[in-house]
């Protein structure tokens, strides 16, 4: 996560020279959200082989959808594969890890994009699609039920968000 920071404040440097008060929430909001998004992306998205040193450009593939290996997980979804096999342990940690992921999500894009509130589930959401989308062209296998649980992450963090912003208000008017 830490690697995103210098790209942010590269792409943040021509705001941070022109605004002489920075609103530090806001500007703490993009950094996290960006390094949540990079750690995201370097969870789901790149191969697991270059977690391992193995940087070949072999492990990126043309998707094969005729592979039996493939099917079962793009048709009809992990989570019905796993239930068919009664793997509850790995039904909930996948579920909950794909929730707790994109929570971030949710939250922060509210605090950045003050215009958006309720597309940061979108936002979310897209950002699940690319991750899967990307997968297919890896080792790693793509599924319909991330991108839900995933969204259902990114709408529990804009209601973690609101709750927040709810309480907030009330605190100050007392």
């Amino acid at each position: 996560m830490l690697i995103a920071i210098p790209f942010v404040i590269i792409f943040r440097f021509k705001h941070y020279k022109n605004k002489e008060t920075l609103d530090i929430k806001r500007e703490a909001a993009i950094m996290l959200f960006f390094m949540f998004v990079f750690m995201i992306f370097c969870q789901t998205a790149i191969p697991a082989s270059f977690k391992y040193g193995d940087f070949r450009l072999i492990v990126f593939h043309k998707a094969d959808f005729s592979n039996y290996k493939y099917f079962p997980r793009l048709m009809t979804g992990w989570l019905m594969w796993k239930l068919e096999m009664k793997d509850y342990e790995a039904i909930t940690i996948n579920i909950l890890g794909n929730v707790l992921i994109f929570i971030p999500v949710g939250f922060l894009a509210p605090i950045i994009w003050k215009n958006l509130k309720m597309k940061s589930v979108l936002i979310g959401f897209l950002l699940s699609c690319f991750v899967e989308f990307i997968q297919l062209f890896t080792e790693r296998q793509s599924d319909y039920n991330d991108i839900i649980m995933n969204t259902a992450g990114a709408f529990a963090g804009y209601l973690l968000f609101l709750l927040i912003k709810l309480i907030h208000k009330k605190t100050r008017k007392h």
